[in-house]
């Protein structure tokens, strides 16, 4: 017979078998918090990480994390202009922060990702913010980055840093507060007048114009004749700095008491908008406004200036100072731009150097005369270009064409507005080696401002149109200066 275990003896065994579930229990959680809890060596790793920053003026990078226990290894990966995925991927380029905390004997190896561009890039380094260098090919490795697919993109850079804090940057950055020192640099001469077109509306800076002129010089042995207008504007796309270290060539040669500058001074006034886009600077976009706009893109305005018809928003700010309150003005008391430049850089091949991107053709048929007019002038100005940067600059393809009339870029309101009067037309700087043997630095991009220069004051000097002319000489054309050959062409790039 079975007899069945009272209440109190079943409240024993329960408890008894309950005991030995929570010793169980609690040997378990303990062995797991003593597995996972950082050892001295974790505590030490931690301790000696390098510390990453971007919090400061043009800075940006995403997601940052180690890949390896002691720290030593990163993944770091880019991020879209204003964080916004609705951004095309090509869009996203841009990076520049800082790395504190570093030690010269422990080498850091940084995997960088997320690129928008297919084609490699030599970043830069710095230990000051002021001098920068490229790294040495054999501390970098692009990994595949062939083609379109750029998901498995990604660079590595491997090094030890002789700072205990260095920034790094995609290419050289160029922030407002580099602008207003080179801006300071050039303040004392007579030659320079400044004048705010417009405040940005994000972070309220100033979007500045340069004026450059010599009142009391005039073309030597011509009287009566009014000064042609040069426009040149640069950095709609914050990330594209190459163009503030070309105005940083060009702009003294300008102002130089010299015969160059006292040449060109004679012939033309220059106004020059250094900084389209200071917000984008701020924010570290590489192409867009904070709103996420893209300036380049959005010049919807009729040939008078107003905005354009059928448009549901009106231009950009940055935009309407610039046409309003920079080339208006100029036209409507009847000033006249001989020359427009809007100046950019490119995510092109390694070995692509500067270039132009000029309109319509040499067939008369398909483009018209004026069209061809234009065309040929536009050559004119590379060919001398060229010829004064060592042939280091090309054009975009054989001809332009007509793609640009189906957006509203600058030298599309140009042409409406403007017709052939003005040659105007993009130059991009390049980020590889351009025909150099050696990366392009900030002396290369300074020396394009001195060709520029140059090539202005060479156009000022001969006539376009008698040097491209196919029949009989004109009255006036025996002297025209001979035209240098035309600039080599390059595939499209981005």
């Amino acid at each position: 017979m079975i007899v069945p275990p009272t209440r109190s003896a079943l409240y024993l065994v329960s408890m008894k078998y309950l005991s030995w579930r929570w010793i169980a229990l609690a040997t378990a959680v303990l062995l797991q918090a003593c597995s996972t809890a950082p050892s001295r060596d974790d505590t030490e790793f931690v301790r000696n990480a390098p510390v990453f920053a971007s919090a400061f003026e043009s800075g940006s990078i995403g997601r940052i994390k180690p890949l390896d226990r002691q720290r030593t290894s990163w993944q770091l990966t880019l991020k879209n202009d204003n964080d916004d995925a609705t951004l095309p991927a090509s869009f996203r380029t841009w990076f520049y922060f800082d790395m504190g905390n570093l030690s010269p004997t422990r080498p850091v190896t940084l995997q960088i990702s997320g690129f928008g561009s297919r084609y490699p890039v030599m970043p830069v380094y710095s230990y000051d913010q002021k001098t920068w260098q490229h790294f040495r090919d054999e501390e970098t490795v692009w990994q595949d980055c062939d083609g379109y697919a750029l998901l498995a993109c990604k660079l590595t850079i491997t090094k030890a840093f002789t700072s205990n804090h260095v920034w790094i940057a995609r290419t050289f950055p160029y922030t407002t507060q580099d602008l207003t020192a080179f801006l300071a640099s050039i303040a004392g001469s007579p030659h320079l007048q400044r004048e705010i077109l417009g405040v940005t509306p994000v972070y309220q800076r100033p979007i500045e114009l340069l004026t450059i002129n010599d009142p009391d010089a005039k073309i030597e042995g011509v009287g009566g004749i009014e000064k042609k207008y040069i426009w040149i504007h640069a950095r709609t796309h914050p990330g594209e700095t190459g163009p503030s270290y070309v105005l940083e060539g060009l702009i003294p040669r300008l102002l130089a008491d010299d015969d160059l500058g006292r040449s060109l001074r004679s012939r033309y006034i220059f106004k020059i908008v250094p900084m389209h886009n200071p917000d984008g600077v701020i924010a570290g976009n590489y192409r867009t406004t904070p709103a996420s706009i893209n300036l380049e893109e959005n010049w919807t305005f009729e040939p008078d200036g107003s905005d354009a018809k059928g448009t549901s928003t009106p231009p950009p700010l940055e935009n309407q100072a610039l046409l309003r309150r920079g080339i208006l003005p100029v036209l409507q008391v009847g000033g006249q731009f001989e020359l427009a430049l809007n100046m950019h850089s490119s995510n092109a091949k390694v070995d692509m150097p500067a270039f132009f991107l000029p309109h319509f053709g040499d067939d008369a048929f398909e483009f018209g005369d004026a069209g061809q007019r234009l065309w040929q002038k536009q050559q004119h100005f590379i060919a001398l270009t060229a010829s004064r940067y060592d042939d280091r600059i090309g054009t975009e393809n054989e001809d332009g064409g007509t793609r640009f009339l189906s957006s509203a870029f600058p030298e599309t309101w140009w042409w409406r507005s403007q017709q052939d009067k003005v040659t105007a037309m993009t130059l991009e700087t390049t980020y590889g080696r351009g025909g150099f043997d050696h990366w392009v630095t900030q002396a290369d991009l300074r020396q394009l401002g001195v060709a520029i220069a140059q090539a202005i004051d060479a156009l000022g000097t001969s006539n376009a149109a008698c040097a491209f002319m196919t029949g009989p000489v004109r009255p006036g054309c025996a002297d025209a200066a001979t035209v240098p050959s035309e600039a080599r062409s390059f595939p499209i790039a981005d």
